[in-house]
């Protein structure tokens, strides 16, 4: 039975374990992850507006709904929904015994994928939770079928039939609201920055010292050596630096995660502003040493807009400046397959856990997708999901597009610890690059 809170036995670290057998089911089909895990946050979603439903299997049968598809097109070539309601319900049954699922839940998560094309006449609540979920997940993802209002509302009277379902469609669909604007509080969950801090800074503040001497000699105080800090996320770099007496400017796209970087009111000496790396950056002088840290880089997939960024980070530096870069290696990334991590803890005092998966899609990206899941003050968990697509990004590629934008490479790391770059165990590509002469 599930807990008051309708939780039920599958606790965190096994929807994680479920997350991960979507992702191995997936690969090479990034698509079809991004759209499970959809369809997991509006099932997250509506389970907290609905009591009485076993969350275990709906949460399963979220992550599993489609497991069908791409067994009907290795086998057939295609798949009809037939097929999917056949080839489903095996492949879900081995994933859940494999991870200790109770058979009874088993049965009921089964029976869900069985029907989900054809539903009975009368569907039990878990059906319709993951059945109007999917619809959810299908609407937003379909720009044909957001066109009129009453258009929408003919599909959502059509469709919905639990409240939340229709509270939440009618909420997203025609009220345009986004699902991600608390999405900035989560990130720091990614890492634990004190550990962070003990294995990176004595690494950055030598790259600091080294911009800081390459300076004009009356300008060797740290005060007197102003940091840019780009696409600065929740401000970990920043704080980093500042705390060591550096003055920083931190620009980022995104004012959520802008707020939550905020958030931090020591130390002191960071400027926050909100940016779009592909427009020229306006500062009052040039920084001695820009940063580009985090794999933001791969986020601009063309060559013109890597080279864009690249120019706009240069121009930010003054002459004699470092410009500091860091994407994955994305080499190790391929030959593993993917990659996947859970993290648990308290955000804003609600406990939270966030999913990352990174998965190579056929097209020769990588899929970058966030899932959070949030409690609520009365026990009730709410979740968000965050995706894009990430453009593979090779050392010698990023290299040629930096010096393309007046910047030469200096040295390279494989992480930003300072160790040597090796293309298949190295977890990162670190590399510094020099902005014309002194």
């Amino acid at each position: 039975m599930p807990d008051a809170d309708g939780k039920g036995i599958l606790v965190e670290h096994l929807k994680g374990r479920l997350v991960e057998a979507l992702v191995n089911h997936s690969r090479g089909d990034a698509r079809r992850t991004e759209h499970a895990l959809q369809v997991l946050g509006h099932a997250e979603a509506l389970l907290a507006e609905t009591p009485g439903a076993d969350a275990d299997v709906v949460r399963a049968a979220a992550v599993m709904h489609d497991f069908g598809i791409l067994e009907g097109e290795r086998r057939h070539g295609a798949c009809t929904a037939r097929m999917q309601e056949k080839g489903g319900p095996p492949l879900a049954r081995a994933v859940l015994a494999q991870i200790g699922f109770p058979a009874d839940k088993v049965r009921k998560v089964c029976g869900i994928i069985a029907r989900r094309h054809s539903p009975a006449k009368r569907p039990t609540l878990e059906f319709r939770l993951l059945y109007e979920s999917d619809w959810l997940a299908n609407l937003l993802d379909s720009p044909e079928l957001l066109g009129p209002s009453q258009r929408l509302e003919a599909v959502i009277r059509r469709v919905f039939r639990t409240p939340a379902g229709i509270a939440r469609a009618r909420r997203l669909l025609l009220g345009k609201q986004s699902l991600f604007q608390r999405m900035g509080a989560v990130y720091k969950l990614l890492g634990n920055e004190r550990a962070r801090r003990r294995k990176e800074e004595p690494f950055l503040l030598e790259i600091a010292e080294q911009a800081r001497r390459a300076g004009a000699r009356r300008k060797r105080s740290r005060s007197a050596t102003p940091i840019l800090d780009l696409a600065c996320g929740t401000g970990f770099h920043s704080r980093l630096f500042a705390r060591a007496g550096y003055p920083v400017t931190a620009i980022d796209y995104s004012p959520s995660i802008l707020a939550e970087a905020r958030r931090f009111r020591r130390p002191g000496g960071i400027t926050y502003r909100e940016g779009n790396l592909l427009e020229p950056i306006d500062l009052d002088r040039p920084a001695a040493l820009t940063l580009l840290l985090g794999n933001t880089l791969s986020v601009f997939g063309a060559p013109e807009g890597l080279c864009k960024v690249l120019r706009h980070a240069a121009e930010a530096t003054r002459q004699g400046g470092l410009v500091l870069c860091q994407v994955l290696n994305y080499e190790r990334l391929r030959a593993r397959g993917g990659d996947a991590v859970a993290r648990h803890g308290r955000v804003g005092g609600r406990e939270t856990v966030l999913t990352k998966s990174l998965q190579p899609t056929d097209d020769g990206r990588i899929l970058l997708t966030l899932t959070a899941s949030q409690r609520e003050e009365e026990g009730k968990w709410e979740s968000f999901t965050e995706s894009s697509a990430l453009t593979p990004l090779a050392p010698r590629d990023l290299v040629a597009q930096a010096k393309r934008a007046g910047l030469c490479k200096e040295k390279e790391w494989g992480d930003l610890q300072g160790s040597a770059f090796d293309p298949q165990p190295s977890t990162d590509y670190v590399a510094l690059f020099l902005r014309g002469g002194i």
